[in-house]
């Protein structure tokens, strides 16, 4: 199963202030690769790199190289991601929900 996280589960759970749920749920998907994986857009890669330090933005990095597939957001039609702000996200969650559909 391929999987997208927003960024605050990665914040969450490599970031200063963690959250067990989030760590919990990248420690799911290390010990169940190959069957969930995750995909993730250029957006979130920069969300993450904005709240974390560059020791914890380094072990996202490493996380992301083995378990992840990085998208430019440039492959999301904007029509799907108009559709979601139509809907009242703000701009970068409907480019995430966009992404993710």
């Amino acid at each position: 199963m391929r999987l997208v996280l927003d960024a605050n589960e990665y914040i969450f759970a490599l970031g200063f202030f963690r959250k067990q749920s989030c760590e919990s749920l990248l420690e799911f998907l290390i010990d169940n690769f190959p069957a969930h994986s995750v995909s993730i857009c250029r957006t979130i890669v920069e969300e993450v790199r904005a709240n974390l330090t560059p020791k914890d933005f380094h072990n996202f990095v490493r996380f992301i190289n083995v378990f992840a597939i990085i998208d430019e957001d440039f492959l999301i039609p904007f029509e799907t991601g108009a559709k979601y702000e139509a809907k009242g996200l703000k701009e970068a969650d409907a480019l995430i929900a966009a992404y993710t559909d």
